[in-house]
């Protein structure tokens, strides 16, 4: 089946919500759409660049890049289902956020526990 990486739009609200309820699960946590998590809410405003994994029309992953400051990023929300793992998903999710982040000349790039 197709793979193909989509910078998030609006349109994806609905399944990127129904991915995150299947996905943070697998991983012990909760979606907490309007505690915690209510930044899926307003990704525009949240990240400087959001992108959702598609197999054919259902959200399989997703990574993102926030700016910290004019130097510094944060890679941020690299999720993948379960099922997908081990296939180099993941590996060229974060290939693509980390690319991005040396186009827009960030120095740095962190990762928050």
């Amino acid at each position: 089946m197709a793979k193909q990486m989509v910078e998030y739009s609006k349109k994806f609200e609905l399944p990127l919500i129904t991915f995150l309820e299947k996905c943070l699960p697998q991983s012990g946590r909760v979606l907490d759409i309007r505690g915690r998590h209510s930044f899926y809410l307003d990704i525009a405003n949240q990240f400087k660049v959001f992108w959702c994994l598609f197999e054919d029309e259902k959200i399989i992953g997703t990574v993102a890049v926030k700016e910290l400051d004019e130097e510094n990023c944060e890679l941020k929300s690299l999720y993948l289902l379960e099922e997908y793992h081990g296939l180099g998903h993941g590996k060229a999710m974060l290939e693509k956020a980390v690319s991005f982040a040396k186009e827009v000349g960030y120095h740095r790039m962190y990762l928050w526990c």
